[in-house]
């Protein structure tokens, strides 16, 4: 089964027509652009993060029925414990990377710790063995701080072409302002094959300086 765009969107059909149409304040693109209605770009995906639209998407799968589909709503609480992770493969060699991240750290509407580095899998033997990948950087589900609103985490997923990543080369100590095009760069990473995100909010008066 080849991934995209179109077959997720017949997917994730019933999904994003439930969700809450603040959502839609966060999306605009150019009217002449051809992929103006692609989630990636409508939710400015593309250009916070990465250059342009991936061909695949990125299978992430929480459980309980909890999926997520290219810029629907998922609380904290169900995204606590690390999801399960494929994509179509295509024409791509293995292993491969797989990154989280969100942009909007400590909120969209000030993201100066732009991009707050939630994962990293390195050296995944296949499209669908990402459990047998190595974890660069742990698993750290969504944490927004109160009222700040809703925040985008973006799923990404690298080619490595044949060639083993150190672990030790990719471990993070810090979370914050991660860089993923100078990520890329350092490890001669080529643009991502496969994409996805979800939006998460915790709703409330704003208390703490804890981002993410």
């Amino acid at each position: 089964m080849r991934a995209s765009f179109a077959w997720l969107a017949l997917l994730c059909s019933a999904c994003l027509a439930s969700q809450d149409s603040s959502n839609d304040s966060r999306g605009h693109a150019s009217s002449g652009d051809p992929n103006a209605t692609n989630p990636l770009v409508k939710f400015k995906v593309v250009p916070d993060v990465i250059r342009k639209v991936p061909q695949g998407v990125v299978n992430v799968n929480y459980g309980n029925g909890t999926a997520v589909c290219m810029g629907n709503t998922i609380s904290p609480q169900d995204t606590s414990n690390k999801p399960t992770v494929s994509f179509e493969a295509q024409d791509a060699s293995p292993p491969y990377t797989l990154v989280m991240v969100d942009p909007d750290a400590p909120s969209a509407s000030k993201p100066i710790y732009r991009s707050w580095l939630h994962w990293v899998v390195v050296n995944a033997p296949s499209s669908d063995r990402f459990g047998e990948g190595e974890e660069a950087v742990q698993y750290n589900g969504p944490a927004p701080p109160k009222g700040s609103g809703q925040h985008r985490y973006v799923f990404l997923i690298m080619a490595q072409n044949g060639k083993n990543i150190s672990k030790s080369e990719v471990s993070y100590s810090d979370r914050r302002s991660f860089n993923f095009e100078r990520f890329l760069k350092n490890n001669s990473l080529p643009q991502p094959l496969a994409a996805n995100f979800f939006f998460s909010e915790n709703p409330g008066t704003s208390s703490a300086k804890k981002s993410g």
